[in-house]
């Protein structure tokens, strides 16, 4: 697939998976616009994009903020004349329980993971209209789809961001915009490596005999429970 001609703009463009997406839009013709709140990962990446012969630029971004968003894209129109792409990459993650994530957390999660992907794919999206045209791809995560400890804040996110994505596809379809989520299992960037090392280690030595028999026992129990559950014939 080329890109030769289209300009993409690619949020959290500074590490993980938004600085890979740069790097393969740009390797196939792109030219590429690295945002993030990170400017100097983000003009790293764009530096290493230009020397290997892509046109490429680092642009700030706060994506809670809408108008940073607004800011980021009218950056990119200037720099190349328009914008044909966007992936929305950017985000945050905290491992917390249900019961433990602080109000702080909750917002701030929302605040970057969810409204973040609003504000830019409404910048976005506004420039795509007078065009006909655009590709819109937000980053969601297999948290959004199914429930998993210590995922309160960022699966409601991530969850927001699919629906999200289902309402901005049938509303931009007849201007010839796409809008398609992505939502991947884990990665390893830093955010989510410093979650990891949290986490107590499992236990690696082998289920001791009693426990093992105990386990039989409530296997035994709940297919007891089932046939008495079963209505008569």
């Amino acid at each position: 697939m080329t890109y030769v001609n289209r300009v993409a703009v690619v949020t959290g463009g500074a590490s993980g998976i938004g600085r890979e997406v740069a790097r393969a839009l740009a390797a196939n013709g792109a030219a590429v616009a690295v945002a993030d709140i990170n400017l100097e990962g983000a003009e790293e990446v764009a530096a290493a994009l230009a020397n290997d012969g892509a046109r490429a630029e680092a642009i700030a971004v706060d994506v809670s903020q809408p108008e940073q968003a607004d800011a980021m894209i009218a950056s990119a129109i200037e720099a190349f004349g328009k914008v044909d792409i966007l992936v929305h990459s950017a985000g945050v993650g905290v491992e917390r329980s249900f019961l433990d994530t602080t109000p702080e957390e909750w917002q701030r999660i929302l605040d970057i993971d969810l409204s973040g992907t609003f504000f830019c794919g409404q910048a976005a999206a506004r420039h795509m209209v007078e065009r006909g045209y655009g590709r819109i791809v937000n980053l969601a995560s297999t948290a959004g789809v199914r429930g998993g400890t210590g995922r309160a804040a960022y699966g409601t996110a991530k969850g927001g961001v699919i629906a999200l994505t289902k309402v901005m596809a049938v509303e931009l379809a007849p201007y010839g915009i796409t809008v398609n989520a992505l939502a991947p299992g884990p990665s390893k960037p830093s955010s989510w490596r410093r979650c990891i090392r949290r986490r107590p280690a499992r236990s690696t030595a082998p289920a001791s005999r009693s426990t093992a028999t105990e386990r039989r026992r409530r296997r035994r129990r709940r297919r007891s429970s089932s046939r008495a559950r079963r209505p008569a014939t």
